[in-house]
């Protein structure tokens, strides 16, 4: 989808339920992620569009950790007048339920879903090492070092994480998975040579991709 009618269909959500809130106090974004990824990047766009829509500020509050799941914990506080709404991956809703024996919310109870912001493609990547260049001579390394096969992901029971499962499966390998908090450690990582791969987002990749830090060798579309 394109961003901008994703974005026009985040602020339609957010104008709705911020209108029973007063106009001109402060509006909140929720993040589940560090800032610098690619759920920061987007609820960056849209609390810089909604400001103008909503006649209001709208504040971009980072609360990491757990795939997301400590984000909702402070949603469920917030005041249930629309001031405060977050942008989170749709598992927390559409996969969590089935991978964690005890979730913090009830995501039919607890969690108003607005819309869709955006559509990410996975990519794998490599760093420094193993000296590899195609997706190809990656299968070639993983299966001669199935102990070295890794890859980092930003939560444990993320698509990421199954994504990586289903790769194994794929090449016959079982790839060992790294959990860290969120996409910019993962990359730092990945460049220092500490996981052989990550799987995350393409956006989150890209850029070191382009200076190249990293190399992405596939992805998921």
């Amino acid at each position: 989808r394109l961003l901008s009618h994703a974005l026009l269909a985040a602020l339609l959500g957010f104008a709705a339920l911020g209108s029973q809130a007063q106009e001109g106090s402060p509006a909140k974004i929720l993040v589940g992620f560090p800032a610098g990824g690619s759920f920061d990047a987007i609820a960056r766009l849209i609390a810089d569009k909604a400001k103008t829509e909503l006649n209001r500020p709208v504040i971009v509050d980072n609360k990491a950790g757990a795939g997301g799941r400590i984000a909702v914990d402070v949603l469920k506080a917030s005041p249930a007048d629309g001031s405060v709404v977050m942008l989170g991956p749709d598992a927390l809703t559409a996969l969590y339920p089935f991978t964690y024996k005890k979730l913090n919310y009830d995501p039919k109870k607890d969690l108003v879903p607005i819309g869709t912001a955006a559509e990410f493609a996975f990519s794998l990547a490599v760093g420094t090492a193993p000296k590899v260049s195609t997706w190809a001579e990656y299968v070639t390394w993983a299966k001669a070092n199935p102990k070295d096969a890794n890859y980092g992901i930003p939560a444990l029971g993320a698509p990421h994480h199954f994504f990586g499962i289903l790769l194994g499966n794929a090449i016959g390998v079982e790839m060992q998975h790294v959990p860290f908090q969120g996409s910019a450690p993962i990359n730092l990582a990945l460049i220092g040579g500490q996981i052989s791969s990550s799987i995350d987002v393409a956006s989150s990749q890209v850029e070191n991709h382009k200076a190249g830090k990293i190399r992405m060798l596939a992805v998921s579309t």
